[in-house]
């Protein structure tokens, strides 16, 4: 295993790997998300978002939905990727909890935000989480960008919403993170990071996985059992509501 990645998620709070993931695996995956949603994908969580241009809801989220076909777990689990995410954690990984953003066209922005206040009710010491690019990432379609360094200094000061304050943000150096799809990033979550919208006519997908080590437990099922609970899938009918502060499961997010 590269020991220098290791000392750049060190140093960074994330690595990039610029066309990692073997397209036909990318492929394959988006084919069979399609093909679940077209059935109602029942058992997954999906989440809604204000269209930029006329407000109407729109797709932005499915999450839990690992178990709907065999085939997604060819890319959330691919060799690899847990190979090295093992070496980075020096123990064994499980799964914390898996969500799909579909970044479709005139998609919200998602402002600076860390992970980590939404998970720290939970007895794990460290998470880190694997980006797969599921379409090709540009500043058009609201590609990524990483504060990086800043995840050495802890949790900083955050707004309502979960958004870290803009003259925080300013003083900090951000880079973006274009690349094809099949490209991954690793990052821990204390690194703050930040999307823009989606300008493009072209969705900008994009998978979340999130893992944290073994012997820390197996959490993802409470997880989403708490999720669901205080904040409940959405569906196209349901109004909308401001993130909350005191809702760590809506965070930092655009979602209805």
């Amino acid at each position: 295993m590269n020991f220098s990645l290791k000392e750049e998620l060190r140093k960074s709070g994330m690595v990039f790997l610029k066309g990692f993931i073997e397209p036909t695996v990318v492929t394959a995956f988006n084919e069979k998300v399609q093909d679940v949603l077209r059935t109602g994908a029942f058992g997954s969580h999906q989440y809604f978002e204000p269209h930029l241009g006329n407000g109407t809801p729109i797709l932005g989220r499915l999450e839990f939905f690992l178990e709907l076909d065999t085939l997604f777990s060819t890319l959330i689990y691919h060799q690899e990727l847990i190979s090295m995410l093992e070496f980075f954690f020096d123990a064994r990984s499980v799964l914390f909890k898996e969500k799909l953003n579909f970044k479709l066209p005139f998609s919200n922005p998602y402002p600076p935000h860390q992970d980590a206040p939404a998970y720290s009710f939970f007895p794990v010491k460290r998470f880190l989480t694997v980006l797969v690019y599921l379409d090709p990432f540009s500043p058009e379609n609201g590609s990524i960008s990483f504060a990086k360094g800043q995840h050495v200094k802890g949790i900083f000061p955050f707004e309502k919403t979960g958004a870290l304050s803009q003259s925080l943000c300013d003083q900090w150096d951000w880079t973006s993170f274009e690349g094809p799809s099949g490209s991954v990033i690793v990052f821990d979550s204390f690194v703050p990071h930040k999307s823009g919208p989606n300008r493009s006519n072209q969705s900008r997908r994009a998978l979340f996985t999130t893992f944290n080590p073994l012997p820390e437990g197996d959490h993802r099922l409470h997880y989403f059992a708490l999720k669901k609970k205080y904040f409940p899938p959405t569906t196209a009918s349901r109004p909308g509501s401001e993130a909350d502060l005191f809702n760590p499961f809506h965070f930092a997010n655009p979602f209805l």
